[in-house]
């Protein structure tokens, strides 16, 4: 029982990634941005649209930042508000909203800079046309397995709501399949114990809870090892939000301990999948995403660390894969991590042929990796502490947009009316 403490304690710090494939929301958080709104009743709290002669109400969702759960009393400093950029207007004169004022009701004006488009959030009264519109479909069916948004379809496998075994985009009203059968191997090499695989069957997930609301669907999940006989809780939870065209991952984790101190270099997590259409550009060259280069992954070469900052900026690096589907619709996966975590080693490597690396890494599992995309993090750098990575998986549903490729979340800038 103590071993398997032990080894669940070291697998905790890595999580799975999910490939799943809109228009990236825009997120304002009570605590940051909006904290006007912290005890605000939810049904009070509005966001405005205007066309350039009248204002409508645009769909607006509310969740609890750390569960994903949609919330229906009042906001708090920890509430997450859920905008779709699609929603957006034109700019209003201030005669338009002069009745806030008078009201003593605050507006804040949401300006998404690269499409020039604009919506108003607070609880001020104004009034407003009727637009009947049909609300966007957001499910899961259980027994199916299946999430689905208006241009999402993934349908998730038995005991992992993280991996899919079929992942669709919905591209000019018909559903393609862009990949299938997601799975990881994570390989432990402790200092003092032999070598452990666990693959996707070992590392299994919860769904605590999923509910829907008007811009997305959310699910809260735990993680857990299966070691021996026993079930391990390793006490990550997450949720998955998925949105129209787009998925927000955010893994939070706790690490008792210094990695470095009981695993040997070359330890870490491969997440791959079967491609079954996507066309990936520029994976290979490294101008997106670090290229695992097995002649440069040992102790002491900082090559691949030097190059892994280069997508740094600030306090957060953001690695991106790019790719496009059969109909050439735009995808982007991008992994929001920490700079320090990158600094000490924790980054995510694009596998170029991924046959061959379990051969190159040494690591005794058996797998045919024909045909699959994969990617590593190196896991026996991580540092105690808690830590927290984001990642978003978004499609462009337009095909183009008046500011290029999106990414996520959308880039806002927020004042005051």
């Amino acid at each position: 029982m103590r071993l398997a403490k032990k080894l669940g304690a070291i697998v905790c710090m890595l999580s799975a990634h999910v490939l799943l494939a809109s228009t990236c929301p825009v997120d304002l958080y009570t605590g940051r941005e909006v904290p006007e709104l912290a005890g605000k009743k939810i049904q009070n709290i509005k966001a405005y649209k205007f066309d350039g002669k009248a204002w409508s109400v645009a769909p607006i969702q509310i969740v609890d930042r750390h569960t994903g759960m949609p919330q229906n009393t009042k906001a708090t400093r920890q509430s997450r508000v859920i905008l779709e950029s699609k929603h957006f207007g034109k700019k209003a004169p201030a005669r338009a909203h002069a009745e806030c004022k008078k009201q003593k009701v605050p507006l804040s004006l949401v300006e998404l800079p690269a499409e020039k488009s604009f919506l108003y959030v607070g609880t001020c009264s104004l009034p407003t046309k009727n637009v009947q519109k049909p609300a966007p479909k957001f499910s899961y069916i259980p027994k199916l397995r299946k999430f689905e948004t208006p241009g999402i379809r993934y349908v998730h496998k038995e005991t992992n709501e993280f991996l899919f075994t079929e992942s669709y985009f919905k591209v000019a009203d018909k559903w393609e399949l862009v990949a299938k059968n997601a799975g990881f191997n994570m390989y432990l090499n402790p200092k003092r114990f032999i070598p452990i695989n666990f693959d996707d069957t070992r590392v299994q997930t919860k769904m605590h809870e999923f509910k829907s609301g008007a811009n997305a669907l959310s699910a809260s999940l735990s993680f857990y090892l299966k070691f021996l006989f026993f079930k391990i809780n390793l006490r990550t939870d997450s949720n998955a939000t998925f949105f129209e065209n787009s998925v927000h991952l955010p893994m939070v984790f706790k690490v008792p301990f210094d990695v470095k101190n009981r695993l040997k270099h070359r330890s870490g997590f491969l997440f791959f999948w079967e491609n079954t259409g996507l066309r990936y550009h520029g994976l290979d060259s490294g101008k997106s995403i670090p290229v695992l280069d097995y002649q440069k992954h040992k102790p002491g070469d900082q090559s691949l660390v030097k190059k892994a900052l280069q997508f740094c900026g600030g306090r957060s690096c953001t690695y991106s894969i790019r790719a496009s589907t059969g109909a050439g619709t735009p995808f982007l996966v991008q992994m929001q991590i920490p700079k320090y975590m990158v600094e000490k080693g924790f980054f995510p490597m694009h596998v170029p042929k991924p046959k061959q690396f379990i051969k190159k890494m040494g690591w005794k599992w058996k797998k045919d990796l024909t045909g699959h995309q994969a990617i590593y993090h190196e896991g026996s750098t991580i540092t105690k502490g808690l830590h927290r990575l984001d990642i978003w998986i978004s499609f462009d549903g337009e095909k183009t947009t008046r500011s290029g490729a999106k990414t996520c979340p959308q880039v806002f800038k927020l004042t005051k009316v």
